[in-house]
């Protein structure tokens, strides 16, 4: 059965590579793109979360993870999983930068 709970899907982000072999496209909830599963060359986490070839982010979900892959899927996603980045008027994302004392 396929999820389509917000949670559950953002989890499903991570440790993803499994499902690239039975996918045909894949989407970014941070860009926002949607583009051909075989353009994913880069993971992390030990070689098995799936990064976004455009931006760079670790934000990808596979078409074979979900019961269709769409803009408002992803759209939902970002606000889901950056809620604290996004404005929510303009969606830009916003990045925070804290500053730390190492010394």
């Amino acid at each position: 059965m396929i999820d389509t709970n917000l949670s559950a899907l953002h989890k499903q982000s991570l440790r993803n590579r499994k499902h690239q072999s039975t996918a045909h496209q894949c989407g970014c909830f941070f860009c926002l793109s949607i583009f051909d599963a075989s353009r994913v060359t880069q993971f992390w986490d030990d070689e098995t979360t799936a990064v976004c070839p455009l931006c760079g982010i670790d934000s990808v979900i596979y078409d074979s993870q979900v019961e269709s892959l769409t803009p408002g899927l992803l759209q939902a996603l970002k606000r889901y999983a950056w809620n604290d980045l996004i404005d929510a008027d303009t969606t830009d994302v916003r990045v925070v930068y804290q500053s730390v004392d190492v010394s």
